[in-house]
């Protein structure tokens, strides 16, 4: 019982869509959970100081590890 009921199918295949759609070679749907890693902090040099924030996803996928950020 939420404003969203009304929106539930077109919430779902766009979650679908995320979960199916290939990213480098692979969807999200085939990693398994215990390679992934959400709200990530990290800090990052940046000029004299230091830059501070947060990934978003982060997963290692065949040696590689990738990072997305939502903006």
């Amino acid at each position: 019982n939420t404003p969203l009921d009304a929106y539930q199918e077109v919430l779902f295949g766009a979650v679908w869509d995320l979960l199916h759609t290939p990213m480098h070679g692979v969807s999200l749907n085939e990693i398994p959970p215990t390679q992934v890693m959400q709200e990530m902090e990290f800090l990052y040099p940046y000029g004299d100081g230091m830059m501070k924030g947060f990934a978003d996803l982060v997963f290692e996928w065949k040696n590689k590890y990738y990072l997305y950020f939502i903006h």
